[in-house]
């Protein structure tokens, strides 16, 4: 079967409250920098980033004749990049609350080692609802914010 598929795949955690997020961000998060991908594609997300995973490992041929290498971890049951006060995970409690939690810091930390200038962050989830309340999507807002900034750095 194909890595994608994500019974098999490792950087989909589909119960995300049984994986040890930091091993998962550092797993799946480092990229190959050797002399043929000096950049990197990043993904994260739910499991509509996960989605994306196919076509972007299709198009890993033409990605790396660029010089790329792709890195993904992404999460299921209503776990995403998040900020804290939105990513629950399915029971938006407990255990699921606090993977999701530690997912966020664990990627945010791996992106901030890891990005470089020229690299690519797509953030991919479900999303947030045009009947979100105004201090929700301000929430939201501000964490994409926060992820530009490393962005940014990385290519200063």
């Amino acid at each position: 079967a194909p890595s994608y598929i994500a019974d098999t795949d490792r950087c989909f955690a589909q119960q995300h409250w049984t994986v040890d997020m930091a091993s998962l961000a550092e797993t799946c998060l480092s990229p190959d920098r050797g002399w043929e991908a000096a950049k990197a594609v990043f993904v994260l997300g739910d499991s509509h980033a996960h989605h994306l995973v196919p076509g972007i490992t299709r198009a890993t041929s033409l990605f790396r004749q660029r010089g790329f290498s792709i890195r993904y971890s992404t999460v299921g049951s209503g776990c995403a990049y998040l900020p804290q006060t939105l990513s629950g995970g399915s029971s938006g409690r407990g255990q699921g609350r606090q993977s999701c939690t530690l997912y966020n810091v664990a990627s945010t930390l791996m992106l901030a080692q890891n990005l470089r200038e020229g690299d690519i962050v797509i953030v991919a989830h479900v999303g947030i609802s045009v009947f979100a309340s105004e201090s929700i999507r301000e929430d939201y807002m501000n964490h994409m914010l926060r992820l530009n900034e490393f962005v940014l750095r990385s290519n200063a």
